[in-house]
């Protein structure tokens, strides 16, 4: 990750997962995003699903029903000022973590990468 200091390692843990129903997969977010504002993640529909997500913070894990879901994040508290919107997929069964980036076409730029756990 990009930090003041220049690159840095951050050491992601896996927890155990908790138990989810067999139509669903777990997500969780981290922000890799040096500089940005803690930021709230959405599902569209104004769903807050995980609140005040700062630098080098992972939330846990959180079951959703799998499918096709557009996310959209903004800064703490400000709903009304989205900074990035994307679409995710989850399979059933799966374990994904959104990743919050900064972007490459400008330095305030967020960008989104999904891993599989």
């Amino acid at each position: 990750i990009q930090t003041g200091h220049g690159p840095d390692l951050l050491l992601l843990c896996d927890a155990s997962c908790p138990e989810f129903p067999e139509d669903s997969g777990i997500l969780r977010a981290v922000s890799l995003a040096f500089g940005a504002p803690p930021l709230d993640l959405y599902l569209f529909g104004n769903r807050l699903l995980f609140p005040s997500v700062s630098f080098k913070e992972a939330t846990c894990f959180k079951p959703i029903p799998a499918g096709e879901y557009g996310l959209y994040l903004t800064p703490e508290q400000d709903m009304d000022s989205p900074l990035l919107s994307v679409l995710i997929s989850l399979e059933a069964g799966s374990q994904q973590t959104l990743c919050i980036l900064n972007g490459s076409w400008q330095p305030e730029a967020l960008d989104v990468m999904m891993l599989p756990n």
